[in-house]
C-alpha cells in the first residue's frame, strides 16, 4: 500500500497457464541458435588453422583475432544474413588486453583522423563516468599484467593485492518496488582480472564442473 488511495500490486503468471501461440516452435529457435554456434566455431577453426594468425577471444556471437598485415584476412565479411561484420569497421585495433570472460579492453586508431580511442568491457560493473575514472584501459592493463606477473601465489595473498581495483560508486541507482521510489546509494565492488568459476590445473587445462 503506497498511500490511502494507491495500492501497488505485482504478479507473476503461472507457467502452466501461459497459452502457447499456434505458430511458435521451440525446436526452430533451438536449432537456429545451435546453427549460429556452429558457424562461429567454423570461423574460429579457420583462424586457428592459418599460419601466424592468433585467436585472442571468443564470445557467443563474436571472435577477436590477429593476422599479419601482409596477409589477407582469413574471414570474409558481408551485408547479408549469416555474414560476418566488423564491429569497429572504421578503426584499426592497435592493442588488446584480455582478462577473463567478458572482460577485455581495446585501444584503437581511427582510419580517417588517426585519433586514438579505447573500449572497455567488464561484466558485472556498470561503467559510468565516475567508474571510468578509476577503471579504464590503462588501469585494466596494469591489473592484468600485475596478476600475470604474480606467478602461482596463494589465494589469500591475491585477495590483498594481485591486480585488484576497488570500484566505488557514490551515486549507484537502486529502486524500491515496495515503496515505489528510486534512490541513489553507495556501491563498492572489487574488480579482479580473472573469474574464479572454473578449475584450471597446473598444465593450464580447464577441469569440467563436477569432475572428481
Amino acid at each position: 500500500e503506497l498511500t490511502d488511495d494507491i495500492v501497488l500490486l505485482t504478479y507473476k503468471p503461472r507457467e502452466e497457464f501461459i497459452i502457447e501461440h499456434d505458430t511458435s516452435n521451440i525446436v526452430i529457435s533451438l536449432w537456429t541458435t545451435s546453427a549460429a554456434r556452429i558457424r562461429l566455431l567454423k570461423a574460429m577453426q579457420k583462424v586457428a588453422g592459418k599460419l601466424d594468425c592468433n585467436l585472442l577471444y571468443g564470445d557467443t556471437d563474436s571472435i577477436l583475432f590477429s593476422h599479419p598485415k601482409d596477409m589477407e584476412c582469413p574471414l570474409q565479411t558481408g551485408p547479408h544474413l549469416g555474414d560476418l561484420a566488423r564491429e569497429y569497421a572504421g578503426s584499426e585495433i592497435k592493442e588488446y588486453v584480455g582478462g577473463a570472460c567478458k572482460a577485455y579492453a581495446l585501444r584503437m586508431e581511427n582510419n580517417r583522423n588517426a585519433k586514438t580511442s579505447s573500449v572497455l568491457k567488464v561484466r558485472g560493473i556498470t561503467l559510468t563516468s565516475d567508474v571510468c575514472k578509476i577503471l579504464h584501459f590503462d588501469t585494466f592493463k596494469e591489473s592484468v599484467l600485475k596478476y600475470a606477473n604474480g606467478g602461482n601465489e596463494d589465494e589469500e595473498e591475491y585477495e590483498l593485492d594481485r591486480g585488484e581495483i576497488m570500484i566505488e560508486n557514490h551515486n549507484f541507482i537502486r529502486r524500491n518496488v515496495k515503496d515505489g521510489i528510486v534512490y541513489s546509494t553507495k556501491m563498492r565492488k572489487i574488480f579482479r582480472p580473472i573469474i574464479q568459476k572454473g578449475i584450471i590445473s597446473n598444465n593450464l587445462k580447464i577441469v569440467h564442473f563436477g569432475q572428481k
